[in-house]
């Protein structure tokens, strides 16, 4: 085939066979996703749609074969087959949608009898894409068929149309996964693979002449029986490459990330090395004289290159940390990396095993009858194998052997497998190398060194710059930087995931899935604590059943389970979470032992479409939502299913992330819950902690009852538990309190709503996971921050009221001060790898927990590595507790140990400036600046030095910076309008004052400065509301209240102005503003 027809031929049918390829894939990661959607992200789901898959090819591939030695036209055939695979693929999706009455049937009998679920609803499913895949299937032998009687041999033929089918696999699990899926959603994908069907079956139709037959030569010698043993062969090289495919996944995922994106990289590089083999073979299978050899040295050598991938993946953690501490570099870097490693541990053997096929195609065909039946039944082969592979990797393998233990499975799996090529050697001998090289790989694989389960599931994806930090912060290397994160207590390779816990040198527990770290006995105690507790005070009176989607640690179940609850249901995904709970015992209270616990392992999706029982509390905590599949739980679909099973008056709660994830995303996701949780409020776990919670009332209206609240906390259980938290009273839950209905309707409008069809959010999520955007969503969230007042009920007498508006005020304005000293922390996980007690405060710290964290950065303060660090943060601590002689104490000490700590410095001047000292205050400024001469905190305490100076229009330059290069510094907006208001423009100033309300509408400051500006602008009505304003959210501010009535009385409003005097100086005799009140009453 070297004329230019030929080639053009030859290039047309590749087109075709890639576009065919492309669709098949597009079809099976979007089935995926819809079974997963309809019957749970279960492995058993995943392996029967994938066994179904693959079934329905290995069928197709041995109906097409023969049919296409029978076909006078087999590209006519080919384009028959697309436009039937396209339009019985359309209708998968909507019969699976139609089947939900039943599944739902299903699972009631299931929690009713204990009759399995999966089963029967999986095998339902999977008939579904039977019809689809053996047309699927019957296409490959319908090319190599045409291609053949055009002139090319069988190994060329199938080589060609294998490699590019492949190639044409490749770019659609990449197009599916990165492009079409996020970009078009699940159904819109489906139908673009149909039209790809549609598109492959037109060009081969109108474009490509038909085949004509040619004279085939005469048959060579076999031995007898070789047709048999060769088909064996493919047969067990498809499930081995099967579980080598799985064990790849699971190991590359819990190193490279369990995101979509690298879930469908993986799959790139798999089908990248298959298709590269594929084209390779083609050239090969010239050498038809010794194909048997090729054969069985090709099948010896990828068991070898497998083994030898092993070490590397067992070292793969310690070389991926360098550059993937570099993921700063942006998105780009991390997924170019990702498919780098991905092909590099994976591209030899499944370059070899690509290779390998056209081969064992080409020895079928020996007996020449015909290239289209032999490519069909060695197809065939091929995938009957890799349904047998799948169902023992998720079935068996790996819950047995370990993912290491199925890796050496599948090698020495191929030295079987060509001993039985062996046998299709006509004069034999081949035997004895088929032997020596099954020898060579059993002795490979005993002397290979075992994995290290640390480096293992240590997640470099996303502790590579943690790791680096500690290894040089400990002068170590990089693997013992690794080891040095904790002890490895326990470790399961499951079906699903694999669950590890380690403990670290500071005492704390954590919990790892899949190398991501996904609970601790450390700082996300508060939020795990608040899982349960906070929907828990918020339910209803008569609360009686509870659902906790998610066991974790079991702490959020050991906080429900001190309400009386009669019924507590748990769902969860993973066994070995569920195995791993006992080491938890000590920080959830043995949760798991309480009688009335029952435990579902499974999906949750299911149990909240399907059981048809109902809650009066639901709260769900699943893993973050850019971990492939998790999304699925934050789309409407999944909030109406949780709002199904709630009973009237109930409540439901959302964990939701703040870190890793952009506020456009969190507005998402708030958006979505609201389409269905109309009543909706928003809580945090502590200030800049990143932790938040959703909470919808099934009721008319949010209420927060007060005195059930009280009542609640007053159990000593309730009361106990929560102090572990930090929580002592209803205030400190109060606190919490982020924004309701309206300020949460405002601040997601127009935002995008996540659904089945397209979670756009597990993408979008995946793509910040290597950005600070913890930042911005505090800040854009402080814009909507709003008092719970208006939802408390019932409020008391007047003055229990005013206490409570007082203890609410001052608890936020200390949260507010606590917010940008916590965005500021380090890693805790770096820190703990320079030293375990200051990266546990660290941790304590950001959870709100400042009493422990005192006590650790005390002891870290100790110690050299991390003393300068420490005495840093505990000068911040003691500074926002009022503590300032200490303070400075620690501070300088920080100083003299870090000679460039500008953090420090600036606080030291804040803190003269509130001692009145300037001197003292200029002095650690001016070090600061020489340091960072942009940094706008430091600009904004240069401009406040010259207000105290009174040299307003020296400062209004400095505080200009400032704001340019921090829009959102509040303080300095409102220092900026004092500037202006002292220089006469008093325009300038109320624009000030305003943007200081843009960017945090809580800011006390800003709005009595606002209303000084306004009414000294001649706007008296104005400045009476901003004041009010003030009063309504804290009745006991007495320097409001006297404004206030100033205010009234210039507006020759003297009733009003008399009576704020009045109310002042009757309810609090004891204010500095008391003299002034009664002076201006007084002249009234």
């Amino acid at each position: 085939m070297n004329d230019p027809a030929a080639r053009s031929l030859t290039a047309r049918v590749a087109l075709i066979a890639a576009v065919s390829g492309a669709a098949a894939l597009a079809y099976e990661v979007g089935w995926a996703r819809a079974f997963a959607l309809q019957l749970g992200a279960e492995v058993p789901v995943f392996t029967g749609l994938l066994a179904g898959f693959l079934a329905g090819l290995a069928l197709g591939g041995w109906l097409g074969g023969h049919l296409s030695a029978r076909s006078r036209r087999p590209l006519a055939l080919f384009a028959a087959l697309e436009a039937g695979t396209a339009f019985s693929a359309i209708l998968v999706l909507p019969a699976l949608q139609w089947l939900a009455p039943l599944f739902s049937t299903l699972y009631r009998r299931h929690l009713e009898t204990g009759a399995s679920f999966l089963l029967p609803g999986v095998g339902l499913a999977t008939l579904l894409v039977l019809p689809p895949t053996v047309l699927m299937g019957a296409t490959f032998p319908a090319l190599v068929e045409h291609l053949r009687r055009s002139g090319a041999s069988t190994g060329r033929s199938c080589g060609l149309a294998y490699g590019a089918n492949t190639g044409g696999a490749v770019a659609g699990a990449l197009g599916t996964g990165l492009l079409a899926l996020p970009l078009l959603g699940l159904a819109s994908t489906l139908a673009l693979a149909a039209a790809c069907n549609l598109i492959a079956a037109g060009l081969a139709v109108r474009r490509l002449p038909a085949a004509t037959p040619r004279p085939r030569p005469a048959p060579k010698a076999v031995s007898p029986g070789a047709g048999g043993a060769l088909l064996a062969a493919v047969f067990l090289v498809g499930a081995a490459s099967m579980v080598d495919q799985v064990g790849w996944t699971r190991t590359l995922s819990m190193l490279l990330g369990s995101t979509v994106y690298g879930f469908s990289l993986i799959l790139a590089a798999f089908l990248s090395g298959l298709a590269l083999g594929g084209l390779a073979g083609a050239r090969l299978a010239r050498q038809s004289r010794h194909l048997t050899r090729l054969l069985v040295l090709l099948y010896a050598l990828v068991g070898l290159s497998s083994l030898l991938g092993l070490a590397v993946l067992g070292r793969l953690a310690v070389w991926l940390v360098p550059p993937l501490a570099r993921a700063h570099a942006g998105l780009g870097w991390v997924l170019s990396l990702q498919f780098a490693a991905a092909f590099a541990v994976v591209a030899i053997p499944t370059f070899l095993m690509g290779a390998a096929f056209p081969l064992a195609v080409a020895l079928r065909d020996r007996d020449r009858r015909g290239a289209g039946l032999a490519a069909g039944e060695v197809y065939a082969a091929s995938s009957s194998g890799l349904v047998l592979g799948s169902l023992l990797a998720g079935g068996w393998l790996l819950p047995a052997l370990g993912v290491r233990g199925a890796l050496v499975a599948g090698a020495l799996a191929m030295p079987v497998a060509a001993l039985l090529v062996a046998r299709c050697a006509p004069r034999g001998g081949l035997w004895r190398i088929s032997v020596a090289s099954l020898l060579l790989l059993v002795l490979t694989a005993w002397a290979l060194p075992g994995w290290d389960a640390a480096l293992v599931t240590s997640g470099p994806f996303l502790y590579a710059p943690l790791y680096r930090a500690g290894a040089r912060a400990q002068d170590v290397s990089i693997s013992d930087a690794i080891r040095g994160r904790g002890e490895l207590l326990f470790h399961r390779d499951g079906a699903d995931a694999t669950v590890s816990v380690r403990r670290s040198p500071g005492d704390i527990l954590s919990l790892q899935i899949n190398g991501k770290t996904d609970a601790s006995s450390g700082g996300d105690m508060v939020s795990q604590l608040l899982a349960g507790h906070l929907p828990a005070l918020l339910a209803p009176p008569a609360a009686e059943s509870a659902l906790l989607i998610g066991l974790a640690t079991g702490v959020s179940l050991g906080a429900l389970e001190t309400y009386p609850f009669r019924h507590l249901d748990v769902v969860e995904l993973l066994p070995g979470v569920v195995e791993a709970a006992p080491l938890f015992d000590a920080a959830s209270g043995n949760a798991l032992d309480d009688p009335r616990v029952r435990l579902h392992l499974g999906d949750a999706r299911n149990h909240l479409l399907y059981s048809g029982v109902t809650y009066d509390l639901i709260t769900s905590q699943p893993t973050n939502p850019w971990v492939s599949g998790a999304a699925a739980l934050f789309t409407r679909e999944a909030f109406e299913a949780a709002r199904d099973r709630l009973r009237d008056g109930g409540i439901f709660c959302q964990w939701v992330q703040g870190y890793g994830m952009q506020p456009e995303d969190l507005r998402s996701v708030v958006a979505t819950f609201q389409g269905v949780f109309p009543q909706v409020s928003l809580w945090e776990a502590s200030p800049a902690g990143g932790d938040y919670f959703l909470v919808g009332h099934k009721a008319a209206s949010v209420v927060l009852d007060l005195e059930l609240m009280e009542e609640r906390l007053s159990d000593p259980r309730v009361r106990d538990d929560l102090a572990r938290a930090g929580i002592t009273d209803a205030v400190d839950i109060l606190t919490r309190f982020v924004a309701g209905p309206d300020a949460l309707r405002d601040w997601s409008r127009d935002a995008v709503q996540q659904v089945d069809d397209r979670t756009a959010l597990e993408f979008t999520a995946a793509r910040a996971l290597y950005e600070n955007t913890l930042p911005a969503v505090v800040r854009t969230l402080r814009r909507h921050r709003e008092t719970p007042v208006p939802w408390i009920q019932p409020l008391g007498s007047e003055a229990e009221f005013s206490s409570l508006l007082s203890r609410l005020r001052a608890a936020r304005t200390d949260a507010r001060r606590e917010e940008r000293f916590l965005l500021s922390l380090g890693d805790a996980g770096a820190a703990a790898l320079a030293h375990p007690e200051l990266g546990l405060a660290i941790e304590l710290l950001r959870a709100g927990l400042s009493g422990p964290a005192r006590r650790h950065l005390e002891r870290a303060a100790t110690s050299p590595p991390a003393a300068a660090e420490a005495h840093a943060l505990l000068g911040a601590l003691l500074a926002s507790s009022g503590e300032r002689e200490r303070a400075r104490r620690e501070l300088a000490q920080a100083i003299h140990l870090r000679s460039g700590d500008v953090a420090s410095l600036a606080l030291l001047a804040r803190l003269d400036l509130d001692s009145g000292d300037r001197e003292a205050a200029r002095h650690h400024l001016q070090q600061a600046r020489a340091l960072h001469p942009g940094d706008p905190d430091l600009l904004n305490l240069a401009g406040v030095l010259h207000l105290l100076d009174d040299h307003p229009a020296q400062a209004i330059p400095l505080l200009l910076r400032s704001v340019q290069e921090d829009a959102g510094l509040a303080e300095a907006w409102v220092n900026l309008g004092v500037a202006r208001r002292r220089s006469g423009d008093l325009p300038g100033a109320v624009e000030a004052y305003q943007r200081a309300l843009q960017m945090d509408p809580d800011n006390p400051d800003a709005r009595f400065n606002l209303a000084v500006g306004l009414a000294l602008a001649g706007n008296g009505a104005a400045a009476a509301e901003e004041l009010l304003h003030i009063l309504r959210v804290d009745p006991a501010d007495s320097s409001a209240r006297l404004r206030l009535a100033l205010v009234y009385r210039d507006d020759h409003r003297f009733t009003d102005a008399r009576r704020e005097l009045q109310i002042l100086i009757a309810e609090f005799p004891g204010s500095a503003e008391v003299a002034a009140a009664q002076e201006a009453l007084a002249n009234l």
